[in-house]
């Protein structure tokens, strides 16, 4: 044995010792040893080589993080020749086995029933999803989702999705778990690539930053045709009291409270500026208050709002704006996903909190 090689043993041997008792014997040991060493010896050296890609035909894929994320707790491997094969179909089997290791990875989730109707076909996209939210509630739960078609509506190819995958499928688009728009493509054979997404969208793998034109900007509360007028500020509470917004723990200072405000009204959506160019927007279904301040919204509105602003923290930044006026004849009752076009609007009245967004650096 060398010298190094002593030292590296006696120390390792110290380690596991306790050297408030044996701290001189220790040092002795160290020195004896030492002096074992040639003058002109070196310290071992311990090299490490990078770490390789996983897989060699990643790369370019668009997925790339999140097929790393799914792949890392094993919801989806690769092939013995090192690649993940990111545009191949999957068969209804195989992502059968994907949902099994799914469930044991997020135990929250629940098994859905659903029958192989041809275990070696490829799962469409459709289908995919389908099984996906059935993961997270139950049928009932999805069956209650309000105006599926009209969150559908910013799918190109939405009158392709079959009928029983509408509802399903308008409950992924909430939860942010379904392909972004503007395609859909939902009787196509959905990729590993594309499945991996969903996944790392599931377990809330996906990155945190949403792409270019992705995500939510802000809250838009429809409360056209109530009885609301501008004031300081609202309070968002669901069906069952809860309040939603703002944040107790996360309320303005005084110079933003009075310079801003936490809220903004307008009667347009293309006029709420504060909300950004991607608002989510949620209708209320009651209004209280001398100033109609109260505004109260669904349970349903209020999981996926939530689950949104997790994500995208619209409302930790006083993101919201208030819509009052007349109600218009195709007003929806439940939370969509609208994005303005950016064209310039009649400017608004400002009411005493203003129209324009609220100042981040402050």
């Amino acid at each position: 044995m060398t010298g190094g090689k002593i030292i590296i043993s006696v120390l390792a041997f110290v380690e596991v010792i306790d050297l408030s008792r044996y701290y001189a014997l220790a040092m002795l040991l160290v020195m004896i040893w030492s002096s074992a060493l040639p003058a002109n010896a070196e310290e071992p050296v311990v090299t490490t080589s990078p770490a390789s890609e996983p897989y060699t035909d990643i790369s370019a894929d668009p997925r790339k993080p999140e097929i790393l994320a799914v792949a890392g707790v094993r919801l989806m491997q690769g092939y013995p020749d090192k690649t993940f094969r990111p545009a191949s179909s999957i068969t209804e089997s195989e992502f059968n086995t994907v949902i099994d290791r799914l469930l044991v990875v997020k135990t929250s989730l629940r098994k859905p029933e659903v029958s192989e109707s041809n275990p070696n076909k490829p799962i469409t996209r459709a289908k995919a999803i389908v099984v996906l939210s059935r993961c997270h509630v139950s049928m009932q739960q999805i069956e209650a989702v309000e105006n599926a078609e009209y969150v559908l509506s910013a799918y190109t190819d939405a009158s392709e999705i079959p009928d029983w995958a509408v509802k399903p499928i308008a409950f992924a688009v909430s939860q942010r778990i379904a392909p972004p728009a503007p395609d859909l493509r939902p009787n196509d054979p959905i990729t590993r690539s594309e499945l991996a997404g969903i996944l790392a969208a599931c377990l809330g793998m996906a990155r945190e930053e949403p792409a270019s034109g992705d995500g939510y900007t802000g809250l838009i509360i429809d409360c056209r045709g109530m009885d609301v007028r501008r004031c300081m500020s609202v309070t968002v509470k669901d069906e069952d009291g809860n309040q939603v917004y703002p944040d107790v723990k996360n309320l303005p200072s005084n110079d933003i409270l009075m310079g801003e405000g936490m809220i903004s009204f307008a009667s347009d959506p293309k006029n709420a500026k504060r909300s950004g160019t991607r608002p989510c927007t949620v209708r209320a279904i009651e209004v209280s208050g001398k100033a109609g301040e109260m505004l109260k919204i669904s349970n349903a509105d209020c999981v996926l709002l939530l689950s949104a602003e997790k994500r995208d923290r619209f409302m930790a930044k006083w993101r919201v704006t208030v819509l009052v006026g007349p109600a218009p004849e195709d007003i929806p009752n439940s939370i969509q996903d609208e994005c303005t076009d950016g064209s310039e609007a009649p400017k608004e009245e400002p009411g005493r909190t203003g129209d324009e967004p609220p100042n981040d650096s402050q």
